[in-house]
């Protein structure tokens, strides 16, 4: 209590809860959760009662924790009680006080980093629309990854729709290596604001193939691939705004865990000169009798 801000933390022993998704993890971690980062405390209700809450401008709410016990006997606490950047009375003690750690641009709990939300507008691809879709880049979500439902609009993310003549990647790119792990096709991303400050945020943001006055981002859409980074403290923004993991997504040349090992040195060498020095080190069809000079496994064995 003596330094403004500052708090305990359960024992780790017991499992402590310490992050936002420690303590609620059944929150919509794709939508600001603000309240992560705004103080409280538990406060009297008999002195903090609702009329004296009312003439504060301040609201007390009933935990969760002691739901069903009898009024006498029941926790009860306040954003309001304690001022910070989200929250204060209307006649607070000291208009400077701020009782929470981290100030409103710092929270991580949050669907964007400040400054670099979805811009939803996407009329500078022109013609390109028809293509790739007329939603494309609107919100956050892998717009390539062919898991398309129809109607999905951005309060459904990381939904998308497919209403171009595009689907999967290749379509969407079709000159894209298709022997390479393209994993970007299952990352989330969508359309930024200009100003998005990505040094700040540590994310990229580039200019659109079609036109440098449109900007797109990765790292804006949190998911397993790319994320913001935290402005201080550990822990990073939670949402996953891809339909598919990492090691789900399909646009890979391997399976993930299951990778060519590229050893076959276990094979008895009375075997190994009549099948082959590289048998079976890298995918082939290794008994099709098309057998080519000094083949290797070039950029499919490395892209793993």
């Amino acid at each position: 209590r003596e330094e403004p801000g500052q708090h305990t933390c359960g024992l780790e022993a017991s499992g402590a809860a310490i992050s936002c998704d420690e303590h609620w993890p059944n929150l919509d971690w794709s939508k600001d959760q603000l309240q992560c980062c705004d103080s409280w405390c538990y406060v009297d209700p008999t002195t903090c009662t609702p009329q004296v809450a009312s003439a504060y401008g301040i609201v007390v709410e009933e935990s969760w924790m002691t739901g069903g016990r009898p009024d006498e006997e029941k926790l009860w606490f306040s954003y309001g009680a304690c001022p910070d950047w989200n929250t204060r009375s209307k006649y607070p003690p000291d208009g400077a006080l701020d009782y929470s750690s981290y100030s409103k641009e710092e929270c991580p709990y949050r669907e964007y980093p400040l400054g670099c939300n979805c811009i939803g507008d996407n009329t500078l691809m022109g013609s390109e629309l028809g293509l790739h879709g007329f939603d494309y880049g609107k919100w956050c979500a892998s717009w390539e990854d062919d898991l398309c439902t129809e109607n999905a609009t951005a309060e459904d993310r990381p939904l998308h729709t497919c209403n171009g003549t595009a689907r999967n990647c290749l379509e969407h790119w079709p000159t894209i290596d298709v022997y390479a792990n393209q994993l970007f096709c299952c990352d989330a991303w969508c359309y930024v604001n200009a100003t998005c400050d990505k040094k700040l945020h540590r994310i990229d943001v580039k200019d659109s193939w079609v036109t440098p006055l449109l900007k797109y981002s990765y790292g804006a859409c949190a998911d397993w691939s790319s994320k913001p980074t935290p402005i201080r403290g550990k822990k990073g923004w939670l949402a996953n705004l891809a339909q598919y993991s990492e090691d789900s997504c399909p646009e890979r040349v391997s399976l993930r865990g299951c990778e060519c090992s590229g050893d076959n040195s276990l094979i008895p060498e009375s075997e190994r000169s009549r099948l082959g020095e590289e048998y079976g080190t890298w995918c082939a069809s290794w008994e099709d009798g098309e057998c080519a000079t000094n083949p290797t496994a070039w950029e499919f064995k490395d892209s793993n």
